[in-house]
């Protein structure tokens, strides 16, 4: 009765702020009588105990009475209940007939006593039914999901927060419910039942994700704290669980690292030189791979702006670049936009090349720099080009032989252009020559290009350098056409020749270009998106083949085909949460290889050792899993008896640049006979090894178990760059 009582929800810890209030006279009685309702029955039974046996105490009955009184009612039910039961005692207890005479002086000490006794048990009570409180008010305003489960596997508490995480409107649709039943998902069930038994048995923290499942069948996934609770005895309560709702954080990582595979993929085909800086220092956080092409400087640790003093840009009068020179760096430190720069640029080979450069800042919401993006094409040809050009502009002829120029003199003190016959043509002039006055020509040019055209053309007057300039023109019937215009001032009469191409073809197969590279990532997306879900779904086929094929041997091949696919999968995987793309983390990878393969013998426990920086090439990953899924393989379903326990070890070190990986088991070690026979499995494991560079090597003494490791060169990833 009295744990009954202790569980009931109570008020104490407000009985003064109530009574203060226009009903706490109302509370005062009702508990009043609930100690007085408490009370007499005990009072009674002292009487009865007391024509029983007159020496009997009444603390025997009057005490249990106060107790109960303070749990139900609280400290006012208890101490009515303990007043009664101290006039109790005054006026039954030491009544003559008892035998029992005592003077005041003894009566006021023996009253005193009790009464004493009754504030100390009012006290403790009051205490754990305060801590109590505490202790569910904690539990239900706790910020995580909270929860306790039985040996048994019931949920036998759960918090508000908990209850809303899997998708219930309160604990109690939830408590009296099997917890693996009702939450988890088939799929992982049984994993789940077996890590419960496993921390009831032991006295440790434990960390771990896994997948709950709501009512509306969506998945949850959760990160996990959970103890056994033990009893004073030594056994066990149930388990105390703590967990965390990641599942949107993880989607977000899981976002993340898509988009960066898909920017990764798309700077692999970009054909020119791409570098993204952040703030505030310029660290270099994104290089594309013809980044060190073009410039002619390897991938370095840049963390600093001032890094770039180190490249070759060059200025028209000879003089090296500033590290603030640079577009990029005037992008990240002043936010300016810069289109289309020429950058002469010296390469560590003494190269000088053409650069056209682009940079721009990258701003979040608030208009703040986050970053710099920066774009080097190199033009050298375009440029040499252009330059070739430009040095045989008098000769006309050429020109017009080809049949794809026009030539055009303008005067530049009347504003007027004289065309020949076939610029006349290429703009749908009626008469051919033709000489347009300054609104003629503006007729002639888009609107939207007038400005820069003008602009290019004082540039080229005034410095004397020759004019290139593409822009869009107008034909005589309306139709806008793209024309690239070249010409240089002859003096000393003030006239500048030039030609004219229609460049419109051009331009059109540049926009369908762009078309095409926008549909070439759009089949990257999908292309990424089918890989991984690809893989998966051949497992799910051969899992299904697996289930209806009666044959054993057949069975096991279907089974370690899932198993090669499955390693497959995780290199995929791991590929995926990789940076670049290019480089895997080779520990956690083979962490999900054996996690996946250890259910295949229940009764044998596998454990993983890595030593080193255990970081490989993509081209080593697919094959590294394969061998390892192989071994484990074999060892799982060959090395052990039916129903022999056994442990296997995979031990991964990195030693000087030499990877080894060695499978070690305690089975019955590779009989004679079987060690002359080369089967499918280890001609696959001395294919992958091969492909890697790797060596192979056997040790299975009889009765002694196997060893196998296969040791291979490390690909050097110091080039893959930032």
């Amino acid at each position: 009765m009295l744990a009954k009582f202790f569980t009931r929800p109570t008020n104490n810890d407000k009985t003064i702020l109530r009574f203060a209030t226009a009903n706490g006279g109302q509370i005062v009685i009702k508990n009043a009588v609930i100690g007085i309702a408490v009370a007499i029955p005990a009072i009674i039974l002292r009487v009865g105990l007391q024509k029983i046996a007159p020496g009997v105490a009444p603390f025997v009955t009057v005490f249990p009475a106060v107790v109960i009184a303070a749990v139900v009612g609280g400290r006012i039910a208890g101490g009515v209940a303990g007043l009664a039961g101290l006039v109790s005692v005054d006026l039954r207890w030491l009544d003559p007939s008892t035998g029992l005479d005592m003077s005041t002086e003894e009566r006021l000490l023996n009253n005193g006593l009790f009464l004493l006794s009754v504030v100390l048990i009012l006290w403790v009570t009051y205490s754990l039914r305060a801590e109590r409180d505490r202790t569910a008010a904690y539990f239900e305003v706790a910020g995580n999901l909270l929860l306790v489960i039985g040996p048994d596997g019931v949920l036998r508490q759960i918090n508000q927060q908990g209850s809303a995480v899997l998708g219930y409107g309160s604990s109690a649709e939830l408590v009296g419910k099997n917890w693996f039943d009702t939450c988890i998902p088939d799929r992982l069930r049984q994993q789940a039942q077996l890590i419960f038994k496993e921390a009831l048995a032991d006295e440790l923290m434990h960390e771990r994700e896994s997948v709950i499942i709501r009512p509306d069948g969506s998945e949850r996934i959760i990160h996990w704290h959970f103890v056994a609770l033990k009893r004073a005895d030594g056994g066990t309560s149930g388990l105390l669980a703590s967990g965390v709702d990641i599942t949107e954080s993880r989607r977000t990582l899981e976002a993340l690292a898509r988009n960066e595979a898909r920017l990764n993929a798309v700077l692999r085909q970009f054909p020119g030189a791409v570098t993204i800086l952040e703030r505030p220092h310029g660290k270099i956080v994104t290089r594309s791979d013809r980044t060190a092409e073009i410039l002619g400087k390897a991938a370095e640790d840049f963390d600093s702006v001032e890094r770039l003093a180190s490249y070759g840009g060059v200025h028209a009068d000879g003089r090296a670049y500033g590290a603030g020179d640079y577009p990029i760096a005037r992008a990240l430190q002043s936010g300016e936009e810069v289109n289309g720069e020429m950058l002469r640029y010296r390469r560590g080979d003494n190269e000088v090349v053409d650069l056209e450069v682009y940079a721009s800042p990258i701003r979040d919401d608030a208009g703040d720099i986050l970053g710099a993006v920066g774009i080097a094409l190199d033009v050298t040809n375009r440029m040499q080009a252009e330059r070739k050009l430009r040095q045989s502009e008098e000769r006309l002829q050429v020109a017009l032989a080809a049949g794809t120029l026009g030539t055009w003199d303008a005067d530049l003190v009347a504003g007027t252009v004289h065309c020949d016959a076939r610029l006349a043509e290429m703009i749908g002039l009626p008469a051919a020559p033709a000489t347009l006055d300054p609104p003629g020509l503006s007729r002639h040019v888009h609107p939207s290009d007038w400005d820069r055209l003008a602009a290019a053309l004082r540039a080229a007057v005034g410095t004397g350098k020759m004019l290139a300039c593409e822009f869009a023109g107008l034909t005589a019937g309306g139709e806008t056409r793209w024309f690239a215009a070249s010409g240089v001032v002859v003096p000393p009469d003030r006239h500048m020749i030039g030609v004219l191409q229609d460049v419109t073809d051009r331009h059109r197969r540049e926009d369908a270009l762009r078309d095409a590279l926008g549909a070439r990532e759009m089949l990257i997306r999908e292309a990424e998106h089918r890989i991984k879900n690809s893989l998966q779904m051949v497992i799910s086929m051969l899992a299904m083949q697996k289930k209806t094929i009666a044959d054993p041997m057949a069975a096991e091949a279907i089974a370690t085909s899932i198993a090669r696919v499955g390693a497959i999968a995780e290199a995929h995987f791991a590929l995926q949460q990789s940076d670049d793309l290019r480089q895997v983390d080779l520990g956690a990878m083979l962490k999900e290889v054996c996690t996946r393969l250890a259910s295949l013998r229940q009764e044998t426990a596998l454990e993983c050792i890595f030593e080193g920086d255990l970081t490989i090439s993509a081209d080593q990953a697919i094959p590294t899993a394969l061998m390892v899924s192989e071994l484990l393989t074999n060892s799982l379903r060959h090395a052990y008896p039916p129903g022999v326990p056994g442990k296997i070890v995979v031990m991964v070190k990195n030693l000087a640049g030499a990877l080894t990986v060695t499978v070690t088991d305690d089975g019955l070690g590779i009989p004679e006979t079987t060690r002359r026979r080369t089967g499918l499995g280890s001609r696959l494991i001395g294919m992958l090894a091969q492909q890697v560079g790797g060596e192979v090597r056997v040790t299975s003494p009889p009765g002694g178990g196997t060893s196998v490791s296969v040791t291979m060169p490390v690909a050097d990833l110091g080039e893959l760059g930032p």
